[in-house]
């Protein structure tokens, strides 16, 4: 699980920073957060396992960005007029081309990338790997006894 972060926290996290992602991108994180391994996910999308781990690798390095992004903006710490600017208003809801900016901000400002080493620990990262994922999919499996038979096959 998320090691240390509690898990409907993690959840709204990662469900928040999913808006970060372009629509490729969230399509194969959802299916991947649904259960299927990247073989499946090719099939689905009807492109070549070699294109489908590029997409996947591109998605996992921009959900954590969001994440990063995210976790800066709600600490509430201050300190970059700059990026309490770009974030004003957005009511915590991230764009890809804001978490692009964003992260492009946090690149080249000290004060965000010390606040990003320190939101960024390694047991919340844990929280963004894809076992981590999968098993929130089991979870969400489990939850879903409503769903009609075979919905998961």
């Amino acid at each position: 699980r998320s090691r240390g972060i509690p898990l409907t926290e993690a959840r709204a996290l990662l469900t928040a920073a999913f808006g970060g992602l372009d629509d490729a991108e969230r399509d194969v994180m959802h299916m991947v957060w649904h259960g299927l391994d990247l073989a499946e996910v090719a099939a689905v999308l009807g492109i070549s396992r070699p294109d489908v781990y590029t997409l996947f690798t591109r998605a996992r390095d921009q959900l954590e960005a969001s994440v990063g992004v995210l976790l800066i903006g709600w600490s509430g710490y201050g300190g970059c007029d700059e990026f309490e600017d770009m974030l004003y208003g957005r009511d915590n809801k991230l764009t890809p081309d804001l978490r692009a900016r964003a992260s492009r901000h946090i690149a080249k400002c000290g004060v965000c990338a010390d606040r990003y080493r320190q939101q960024m620990r390694p047991s919340l990262m844990l929280c963004l790997s894809v076992g981590a994922l999968l098993s929130e999919s089991a979870d969400a499996r489990a939850a879903a006894s409503h769903a009609p038979n075979g919905l998961w096959e």
